[in-house]
């Protein structure tokens, strides 16, 4: 306990004490005070964020059901050819940008 008062105290003394801007004292209070409607109104839009999350995942999940009694009834060993050419395309489009995100051979020199 000592340690968490301790690092109050030091946390105080940097974002309070230290500080070269202070907010007045009737900008705390007026502050204080609408804190309590913004946690409210941002918790409703959270809440509501996370319905409108939880509907689109269950129309995601009908979709993934959907592809998937697609794959079992029309899978098989096309499935894997498929996967190794989709693995290749990609493999080749990652090396033929890579060099677009490397530092250069003469920048790594100068460093």
């Amino acid at each position: 306990m000592a340690q968490l008062e301790k690092l109050e105290s030091t946390l105080d003394d940097v974002f309070n004490k230290k500080v070269p801007f202070k907010i007045p004292e009737n900008g705390r209070k007026a502050l204080a005070g609408a804190l309590w409607w913004l946690a409210l109104i941002f918790g409703v839009l959270q809440l509501w964020g996370a319905w409108a999350l939880w509907r689109v995942a269950h129309w995601a999940d009908a979709w993934v059901d959907y592809a998937n009694s697609l794959s079992a009834a029309y899978g098989g060993f096309g499935d894997m050819v498929g996967a190794l050419i989709g693995s290749a395309i990609g493999v080749y489009l990652l090396f033929q940008v890579r060099g677009q995100f490397m530092r250069s051979r003469a920048a790594q020199a100068k460093v």
